[in-house]
C-alpha cells in the first residue's frame, strides 16, 4: 500500500504557507507589546514561544525532504541558497545598527553581535540550527534526532530567563518538525483515520494547556521547572497537532485556495515576511514607530506601528524577490 508521502510527493504542502503566516503574526503582535494598554495585552498572548516555535517546528519540516536528497559534499551550495535569502537583510539590519548606535565594533562587542545576540537572534539561530540539522541528519542515525531534540528540550527547561533557552527551545522544535515529516513519510494511508485524531486531540490539549499556563501560571515560565516543563509540551503539542492536520487535509486545502486565490497569495506573502518583518520590527524597537507610538493614544499607536513595520517588511520582500536582486533561496 502506498504512504501518505508517496500520495503528495511534488504536491505543495499548504499547511507550511499557512503556519509561517500564523507565526509571523504572533510574532509582530507579540513585538507590539510596550504599545499596547493592559487590557489589550491578551493580543500578545501567542506570539513570543509559540510564534517562534511553530516557525522552527515547521522550517524543519519544510527542510527535511531537501536535506535528506542533497549529499554531505554538496552542503555548500545547499547552505549558500539560504544565505542568499538571509544574509543581505542580516548585514543591511547590522549595518543599520551600527549606523544608529545599538551596535560598535569593539571586539569586545563582536561575539555579541554575530554569535549570541540580543538583537536579531531569531535569525541568528536560523542560520545556526541550518547546519547543526544538516550535520546530525547526515552524519548521526536518525533515532538520535529525537535524543538530541530531547537534551534541548531539558536544557530549556534548566536555562529560565536566559538568552540561551530561546535556541534550546527553537532547535528542538525544528527538529521535532524533521521528525514529523519523517514520521509522516513512513505511515501508511490506512492510518490516517487514526493520525487525524491523535493530532486533532494534541493541537485541542496544546491549545489550552496553552492557554491555562499562560493566564493561571504565567509567572512560573520563567522559574518553576514543573510548569516550564508543560509549557514547552503545550507548545510542541499545537505545533505538531497543527501540521499533521494541515499535511493530512492537504487536498482540502489545495480546494479552497484554488476556489480563493487570493487568501493563498495573502497568506503566502504574509509567511514570506517573517524574517524582514521580525526584523525591521526589532529594529524599529525604540525608534521613530515607538517613540512616536508611545506618545500617541491606542489604538492608533498600533496603527502607526503596523503601518511603518509591515510597509517597510513588504518594500524589502517586494525588492529581495525583484529582478533587481534575485535574493530569493
Amino acid at each position: 500500500m502506498k504512504s501518505i508521502s508517496e500520495n503528495t510527493i511534488d504536491k505543495k504542502i499548504y499547511i507550511i504557507d499557512i503556519i509561517k503566516a500564523a507565526a509571523t503574526v504572533m510574532i509582530f503582535c507579540y513585538h507590539c507589546n510596550s504599545l499596547l494598554p493592559g487590557e489589550w495585552k491578551f493580543i500578545t498572548i501567542f506570539g513570543d514561544s509559540l510564534g517562534n516555535d511553530l516557525f522552527f517546528m515547521i522550517s524543519g519540516f519544510a527542510l527535511f525532504p531537501s536535506i535528506m536528497k542533497t549529499k554531505s559534499q554538496d552542503f555548500p551550495l545547499w547552505y549558500g541558497r539560504r544565505l542568499k535569502r538571509i544574509m543581505p537583510l542580516l548585514l543591511l539590519f547590522y549595518l543599520l545598527s551600527y549606523l544608529t548606535g545599538f551596535y560598535t565594533l569593539e571586539v569586545k562587542n563582536l561575539f555579541t553581535i554575530f554569535i549570541y545576540p540580543s538583537l536579531y537572534w531569531f535569525v541568528t539561530g536560523i542560520l545556526i540550527f541550518y547546519i547543526l540539522a544538516f550535520l546530525f541528519l547526515k552524519i548521526l542515525p536518525f533515532i538520535a534526532i529525537p535524543l538530541i531534540s530531547g537534551i534541548c528540550f531539558i536544557l530549556w527547561i534548566t536555562r529560565p530567563g536566559t538568552m540561551e533557552a530561546y535556541y534550546f527551545l527553537g532547535f528542538s522544535a525544528m527538529l521535532i518538525g524533521m521528525i514529523i515529516r519523517k514520521l509522516l513519510s513512513e505511515i501508511s494511508s490506512s492510518d490516517e483515520g487514526a493520525a487525524l485524531l491523535v493530532s486533532t486531540a494534541e493541537l485541542i490539549t496544546g491549545i489550552i494547556l496553552f492557554l491555562y499556563i499562560n493566564i493561571r501560571l504565567n509567572e512560573g515560565i520563567l522559574t518553576d521547572p514543573v510548569i516550564r516543563t508543560f509549557f514547552g509540551i503545550s507548545v510542541i503539542l499545537t505545533g505538531a497537532g497543527g501540521i499533521v492536520l494541515g499535511y493530512l487535509n492537504n487536498d482540502v486545502l489545495k480546494s479552497f485556495f484554488a476556489a480563493n486565490p487570493l487568501s493563498y497569495r495573502v497568506a503566502a506573502f504574509t509567511g514570506n515576511l517573517a524574517l524582514p518583518l521580525y526584523m525591521v520590527q526589532c529594529f524599529n524597537a525604540g525608534m521613530i514607530g515607538y517613540t512616536i507610538g508611545q506618545r500617541i493614544v491606542f489604538p492608533l499607536s498600533f496603527a502607526l506601528n503596523l503601518i511603518i513595520v509591515v510597509g517597510a517588511a513588504s518594500l524589502l520582500e517586494i525588492l529581495r524577490t525583484s529582478k533587481l536582486f534575485r535574493f530569493k533561496a
